[in-house]
């Protein structure tokens, strides 16, 4: 079916339009589905183009940055034209100073990914043969080695992109079960000739904000499930508390005019139809004494009243992350950007980052607010004072004897102070490199980076909240809660038993992170 999907959408953008967008879901089913691409007639026209158009202005003695001038503030140096391919391979070698761990083949093969769509629209120059060669290599699933650390985000992502062409010249490494392989023996294996370098291929390969694109594409996938999971998790959280229904009224967005509070509510009203956990009724005075003689509090607290605008405001903000990097991932980033219909090459400053930076400093912030809502309700329902009549912890079974969740919940505490610890904006620490000639970088990709890996450790702290959730569930009666919930407790249970007695919980909690990446594609 995918298959097919993708061959017809190519085929309509090719003969009806030149909009050549790619969405947030189509990313996400060519990354995780393993889906062979192929750049459509218009993109290999445009190519074709803007490589003509190129060779053209270099016959007539144009100087052009970084095809026949040195890099940077080398730039006042003439090349030979002979000397051409020299120096696109030497802007390859001199760049390779990556460091840090590798990125994950995920974020490696998101990044190759974002390069593509990039050089496929066809203002960069490559040559064609060269870009057909690296989508053979994206489409036998050959991930690159691509260390993590090194880039300002100033001219794109120079660093970890040099690194994933120096293993399409055949002279870096691959990945192949997270273990690094020469590119040599890879090509080899496959029977692949590596790309030759010229004109402006070096530069096209690695001067744009691929690497923080791409890294930010995933966040971006990743983010949706995490806003919907953590909704779920937190109606199941007030199921448990037997909340106060009036808290979830759609009433509520008719004067708070936030999309996401509205989004919040309208998922609640509709996982409330099918559960007899909250409570309808309402709290009169019958008497005129000045001290309400209640049992119950009249209010809920706060992790479970501000709900829809806690995670209100996460979902606005994680959709203005998502349309931004989404408008990136289909810009061209590059320098200097070949207009082969305009009969003009511009140079500029499209291989800056700030969009990507500045949105990746906000969706941390949001991704820390839903932690922080996570690990206070955990810290609820494990205390005895607070969640009205459990046991501490969770723990039925010879309570003292056995300890229950007191240790991950100390767990999820800990994360959430990792998660803060790296929460100084990236976007703000601008220092000028190369020198004085980048003098404005946007740090885009660390940006991009740290919020992975706050979005590694929100999955690791719902982990442990779903493992509490679905133990808090059975210590009430099962038939009340909605049926979202039950089908969510038997998806826990099928990856965790239930916790009677204490034993380690390290590899069920990392166990239920993975699949809760893939727990709402599924159900």
């Amino acid at each position: 079916i995918l298959f097919f999907y993708y061959e017809i959408m190519a085929l309509l953008k090719n003969i009806n339009s030149t909009d050549m967008s790619v969405t947030l879901q189509e990313f996400s089913e060519i990354l995780f589905s393993k889906k062979k691409l192929q750049i459509t007639k218009l993109q290999i026209s445009n190519c074709k183009k803007s490589e003509a158009f190129l060779l053209s202005e270099l016959s007539k003695g144009r100087i052009i940055y970084g095809i026949n001038t040195g890099f940077g503030p080398l730039a006042n140096i003439r090349i030979p034209d002979k000397k051409i391919p020299e120096l696109q391979k030497n802007l390859i070698y001199h760049l390779a100073t990556g460091v840090g761990s590798p990125y994950s083949p995920t974020l490696a093969r998101s990044i190759f990914l974002a390069r593509i769509i990039c050089l496929s629209q066809g203002y960069s120059g490559i040559i064609l043969e060269n870009l057909d060669k690296i989508i053979k290599i994206f489409n036998l699933e050959l991930i690159p080695f691509i260390p993590s650390l090194g880039t300002v985000g100033a001219s794109g992502d120079l660093t970890p992109l040099s690194h994933m062409a120096l293993a399409f010249l055949g002279e870096g490494y691959f990945l192949v079960n997270e273990k690094k392989i020469p590119a040599k023996k890879i090509f080899k294996k496959y029977k692949l000739q590596p790309i030759q370098l010229n004109n402006k291929d070096g530069l096209a390969l690695v001067n744009g904000t691929s690497a923080m694109t791409g890294v930010a594409m995933v966040n971006a996938i990743h983010s949706k499930k995490l806003i919907s999971i953590s909704i779920l998790l937190s109606f199941i959280d007030s199921e448990i508390y037997s909340a106060k229904d009036e808290v979830f009224s759609i009433l509520h967005s008719k004067i708070k005019h936030h999309t996401g509070i509205k989004f919040v509510l309208g998922e609640f009203q509709k996982l409330k139809k099918t559960s007899k956990r909250f409570r309808k009724n309402r709290i009169y005075q019958k008497n005129n004494s000045d001290t309400l003689n209640i049992e119950e509090i009249i209010q809920d607290p706060y992790s479970i009243r501000t709900i829809p605008q806690v995670l209100g405001a996460a979902y606005d903000f994680i959709e203005f992350h998502n349309s931004t990097i989404l408008n990136e991932l289909n810009s061209v980033s590059d320098n200097p950007i070949i207009f082969a219909n305009e009969k003009d090459i511009l140079h500029g400053g499209n291989f800056q980052g700030t969009h990507t930076a500045l949105a990746s400093d906000m969706l941390f912030n949001a991704i820390t607010n839903i932690a922080i809502l996570s690990e206070r309700s955990i810290a609820r329902i494990t205390d005895p004072k607070l969640n009205k009549g459990l046991p501490a912890f969770l723990q039925k079974f010879e309570n003292g004897l056995h300890s229950g969740f007191m240790g991950a919940q100390v767990t999820a505490t800990s994360l959430l102070a990792y998660i803060r610890t790296l929460s100084t904006p990236a976007s703000i620490q601008s220092i000028s490199t190369n020198a004085n000639n980048q003098d404005i970088v946007s740090m885009g990709t660390i940006a991009a980076n740290k919020t992975n890996e706050a979005i590694e450790k929100l999955f690791l702290i719902l982990a442990i909240q779903s493992l509490i959730l679905a133990q808090a569930i059975e210590l009430n009666s099962m038939t009340e809660f909605s049926e979202a919930s039950r089908t969510f407790f038997k998806f826990v249970r099928k990856h965790s038993d239930t916790l009677q007695k204490d034993r380690p919980l390290y590899e069920d909690i990392e166990r239920l992170a993975i699949e809760l990446k893939l727990f709402l594609s599924t159900n």
